[in-house]
């Protein structure tokens, strides 16, 4: 999510996910810091000198966007440093992750330019890796074991390890980084994945499979532009939401067939992500209203719910006002009107919210109550 400075301390840029909801990465005004989605206690960062001249003296400027690879699976033996390959680095064995991040500017810097994705290796004393440099602005990054998704405005670039192109698609306008990328099989092997996104043609979302290269399906989600895609774990599902917020789907792939829709609100919010729990059990939806909502995702193999009742005439009342309503919510301390990302973490036992002005707050999950409660708050932004 992009954050621009625009709250709180105005030190924070962006915030997001790894795929797995393990790590938390955030883009600062004075570098990049990754968190334990869990504890959230910060684990690494490649961090710029700051005015009591403290921080690594790296240069890094300010971060508009940041990528981190997820944790290895959980079935992972490793217990001596893992190449996962290229500028992605190694799995460290102690830290269990790969202490290698992607970074963009804002452009404050010669050397880090909104325009590049540069790598650095937060355990090195030599940390710049190496940079790629794109033709126009980058708006986001997502990132797995075996791909680099870099996200342009009008289009989305997929890279091997090595950020050797492996193909592009072309996308609908796209300033704030629309797109989600899975990162495991059916059988929890590490994958290319799976990548959702905006085509241009307003309302339909693609899918196409980082693995093979192949386009899946293209399907029409919304009348109107897509807010946020989330993608579970294996790209079995996907979920979508509108433009006005008030509505997010669920859909089965790769055949497209829409398994839910459901009412976030009545209310025009903005989206901030989408999240399914890792047994693809639960979604949760983040806004700036400063309520998480959260939605029992049905059985992909049931058949479709019903059409809305028969009498609700469409131009006197919407069909879609009868969608159900989410479940459950998690409300944020003084969170509306700031934008939000939420994960459901710790193997769907609990829900991490990190805020555009950098407060973190950690929820129980799941629980008999209506309203999660709070179990931890603490700051990814100093």
């Amino acid at each position: 999510m992009r954050v621009g400075g625009r709250y709180g301390s105005g030190n924070l840029n962006y915030v997001d996910f790894s795929p797995d909801f393990s790590r938390i990465v955030v883009g600062t005004s004075g570098g990049c810091d990754v968190y334990d989605a869990s504890s959230a206690a910060r684990v690494c960062g490649i961090a710029n000198v700051n005015a009591t001249g403290t921080g690594a003296n790296t240069g890094i400027g300010s971060v508009s966007a940041c990528g981190v690879v997820p944790l290895p699976p959980a079935t992972s033996t490793t217990s001596a440093s893992t190449s996962i390959g290229g500028y992605l680095g190694n799995i460290n064995a102690t830290l269990q992750m790969s202490t290698m991040v992607a970074v963009v500017g804002f452009g404050d810097q010669v050397d880090l330019s909104p325009r590049a994705v540069t790598f650095f290796d937060c355990e090195s004393p030599t940390p710049k890796v190496g940079d790629v440099v794109f033709p126009t602005v980058i708006y986001g990054l997502k990132i797995n074991v075996k791909r680099i998704v870099v996200i342009l405005e009008m289009c989305i670039h997929i890279h091997d390890s090595n950020m050797q192109i492996l193909g592009s698609l072309e996308t609908d306008r796209n300033t704030k980084g629309v797109c989600a990328l899975s990162y495991l099989s059916a059988s929890g092997i590490n994958t290319g994945g799976f990548v959702a996104y905006a085509t241009p043609n307003v309302g339909d979302v693609g899918i196409f499979n980082a693995d093979t290269l192949q386009h899946v399906v293209t399907g029409k989600a919304h009348n109107g532009p897509i807010a946020a895609l989330g993608l579970n774990p294996c790209g079995t599902l996907l979920a979508t939401a509108s433009h006005k917020g008030t509505i997010i789907r669920i859909f089965r792939l790769p055949d497209m067939l829409k398994l839910a829709s459901f009412r976030r609100g009545s209310s025009i919010a903005t989206i901030g992500s989408i999240a399914f729990s890792s047994d693809s059990s639960r979604l949760a939806v983040s806004s700036d209203t400063g309520t998480i909502h959260l939605f029992k995702v049905p059985d992909p193999n049931a058949p479709p719910q019903p059409a809305a009742p028969h009498w609700a005439i469409s131009y006197i009342i919407p069909s879609d006002w009868w969608d159900p309503r989410s479940e459950q919510v998690a409300k944020i301390p003084g969170g509306a009107g700031i934008p939000c990302v939420c994960g459901i973490c710790d193997g769907g036992t609990s829900l991490v919210v990190v805020t555009g002005n950098g407060s973190l707050y950690k929820y129980q999950m799941p629980t008999g109550t209506a309203e999660l409660p709070i179990m931890l708050k603490s700051s990814v932004s100093s």
